[in-house]
């Protein structure tokens, strides 16, 4: 019986992931639109749409995991080993290039690869501070939280840079642009709640458990629009 629950699981998994995956390109694609036809101040709010658009995946289906389905390890899983495999991307682009990819590397991109670290050493603490230290106050892991939130925020600034980008002309107009994202957001969080219920299922049916599934599936569904992004940069 539980091999043919697995069985029953796994076309449902494949048919979500992929829908997952084209909204969630078609998110990155809006937001690079939005931001290239309106000039966004600074770039920065052109950046945080990006960093939305492409990021969501992970968050919806993490909170998802943890707040619907208690499983934290879903959510490790799937945040950690989607760092991994992004991480993994540019190594595989190397390949594709002449040269080094890395010596392409520009000063905003030396800044997040520190705040890269800068962060992971932060989880590191947060994590150590409440599973191997006794009697650590309950704030000390919120405050731990919301230090990462503010450098995230800091980090995403200065990857926007300081120069006004250049409007270009766009056929669809701006209001359906945002009304299109705002749909594909909607539609993430949905494809969320059933991507982490089928692998909450898969873990559970399978004995693999949480935090494998979730880099095993959960990772490297919500990392595929960021390769398309960077795939998108490199031949465009």
């Amino acid at each position: 019986m539980r091999w043919v629950a697995v069985t029953g699981t796994r076309p449902a998994l494949i048919f979500v992931s992929l829908i997952m995956v084209t909204v969630a390109v078609r998110m990155t694609r809006l937001a690079d639109r939005i931001a290239g036809a309106t000039g966004l101040w600074r770039r920065f709010v052109g950046v945080l749409l990006l960093a939305v658009a492409t990021s969501l995946p992970e968050l919806a289906t993490s909170l998802f995991a943890v707040v619907s389905f208690c499983a934290p390890g879903l959510a490790f899983g799937n945040v950690f080993g989607s760092n991994v495999a992004n991480l993994a991307f540019i190594g595989l682009l190397d390949f594709m290039v002449a040269g080094s990819i890395f010596a392409a590397a520009q000063r905003e991109h030396v800044l997040n690869a520190i705040w890269t670290v800068v962060l992971t050493v932060m989880i590191l603490g947060a994590v150590g501070s409440e599973r191997w230290l006794t009697g650590t106050p309950f704030f000390c892991g919120k405050l731990f939280s919301f230090i990462i939130l503010v450098a995230y925020v800091v980090a995403v600034h200065q990857s926007g840079g300081e120069g006004k980008s250049t409007p270009v002309p766009e056929r669809t107009g701006i209001r359906m642009l945002v009304l299109q994202f705002v749909g594909c957001a909607g539609a993430i969080l949905v494809l969320g709640l059933i991507l982490t219920r089928t692998c909450d299922d898969l873990a559970r049916l399978t004995g693999l458990g949480h935090t494998f599934v979730g880099v095993l599936v959960l990772a490297l569904v919500t990392s595929l629009p960021e390769l398309d992004g960077s795939l998108r940069s490199r031949y465009s």
